[in-house]
């Protein structure tokens, strides 16, 4: 199982589960599997499928990918706040405005000191070194980590 927190902190939060993702080698362990766990989290998914079944690197990537797409989100409302700033224009405002639009929401988009915590960071820099090793110029995540 690849759960997308620490085991504890996971059990304690079956309530608040955003996505959980889980991987098996065998076709019968998959289907066993899978409807068990549609089975125990169907009280807590009601409006969308939160159980994905994916291949293992797949579920790696997918794990990173979405980290870093809520740290550039924080790195983003950093620099629109240090254009609004100079601008003489009220972040609160832009930012209220960004989170309205029916294609984004208010979660991470609170400018402030960058993004921290255990992952952000580790994944943001796990990103870059595997695109490194297939040769891949990731310019983006590069930036979000030199500007956090």
């Amino acid at each position: 199982m690849s759960a997308w927190c620490k085991l504890p902190y996971w059990r304690k939060s079956t309530h608040h589960v955003l996505r959980i993702e889980y991987d098996v080698h065998k076709i019968e362990q998959l289907r066993n599997s899978v409807d068990a766990l549609r089975e125990v989290y169907e009280p807590f998914s009601r409006n969308h499928n939160k159980v994905v079944v994916m291949d293992v690197r797949s579920d790696e990537l997918t794990k990173y990918a979405a980290n870093c797409m809520l740290a550039t989100k924080v790195s983003f409302m950093n620099e629109i706040a240090n254009l609004a700033e100079r601008k003489g224009v009220d972040i609160e405002m832009v930012r209220k405005g960004i989170g309205s639009g029916p294609r984004s929401d208010y979660q991470f988009i609170y400018p402030g000191v960058g993004y921290g915590g255990s992952c952000f960071p580790k994944d943001v820099q796990a990103l870059i070194r595997t695109a490194e090793g297939i040769d891949f110029d990731s310019r983006i995540l590069k930036d979000v980590h030199l500007h956090p």
